[in-house]
């Protein structure tokens, strides 16, 4: 993460003259009665996108209580970061991307993987932007059971990137990244990780939009270790969104 921040800092200083965009999403839902529970869905994006250099650092946070024989309890508490660079030479560019996680609902203590590779953009104009990418991704797993051992992989990561701007707003990003190599042998359909985020949203003002996201994963690793962790979570989310 150290390595990439620093090239993110270098690029971004030989085309400082770009504007960085930033958002910052919320959603939040209380039930009270029958059902009693309290979600927070916390989501921010900072990046640059300049005709040489395009960068972005994406954080986001899921928080989930619910009420259990009259207390609290903790149902969902996720941490995700994703963060990518690229430098463009024409219609491709040299990539490096890396995410990481904590999930309390997979039993997840510590997720990170990175790498670089090649991307290409299909289409790049002022309304749509679409891109695909390989990278090659080795990747650290720490279960939160401490009686699993740390798992080392190799990962080829294929991601794709939609963007639309318009009268109304929609981003697609999708990855999915098998393994190919396991520190323990771990068989192939065991180690598959998948994720798309996919949001629309409608300006009502300059710096402000509402809309909806949804969130589509598969990590098979989790539930290799543990049979009660689902290997599917989908999330649909209502938002406001602020630009800056």
């Amino acid at each position: 993460m150290k390595q990439l921040l620093i090239v993110i800092l270098t690029l971004f200083f030989f085309d400082i003259q770009a504007q960085v965009a930033k958002s910052i999403s919320l959603g939040t839902a209380v039930n009270l009665g029958n059902l009693n529970s309290f979600n927070i869905n916390l989501q921010s994006s900072f990046g640059q996108d300049s005709a040489k250099v395009n960068w972005n650092i994406s954080p986001s946070f899921s928080f989930t209580m619910m009420k259990s024989d009259s207390k609290f309890m903790i149902y969902e508490r996720e941490s995700y970061l994703t963060t990518s660079v690229s430098k463009k030479f024409g219609k491709w560019k040299v990539i490096g991307f890396s995410d990481a996680e904590n999930s309390y609902l997979r039993k997840t203590l510590f997720r990170f993987t990175g790498g670089v590779g090649t991307g290409y953009d299909i289409v790049n104009n002022q309304k749509v932007k679409f891109s695909v990418s390989e990278v090659i991704m080795p990747e650290c797993y720490i279960s939160s059971d401490k009686s699993n051992k740390d798992i080392i992989s190799i990962r080829p990561s294929t991601r794709f990137k939609l963007k639309y701007n318009d009268k109304i707003n929609f981003e697609s990003v999708t990855y999915f990244q098998p393994s190919f190599w396991t520190s323990n042998n771990i068989r192939f359909v065991d180690n598959i990780n998948f994720r798309t985020t996919n949001t629309l949203d409608v300006p009502i003002t300059k710096h402000l939009s509402i809309g909806t996201q949804v969130i589509v994963q598969v990590f098979t690793l989790p539930h290799y270790f543990d049979n009660s962790v689902k290997i599917t979570d989908t999330n649909l989310s209502f938002l406001l969104k602020a630009y800056f």
